[in-house]
């Protein structure tokens, strides 16, 4: 996950992961996002 959420930031694109618009990053870190209910990891125990 942390892979595929730093691409942009490995790319240059954004500084941070959640500042990507088409990720679910700022889900994962407690902002809205633009799909409600991206974190689907919450639903696993891992």
């Amino acid at each position: 996950m942390d892979c595929i959420h730093n691409n942009p930031v490995e790319e240059g694109i954004v500084f941070k992961p959640e500042d990507y618009k088409y990720s679910s990053a700022p889900d994962y870190a407690g902002e809205r996002g633009l799909l409600e209910g991206a974190c689907v990891y919450q639903y696993f125990k891992i």
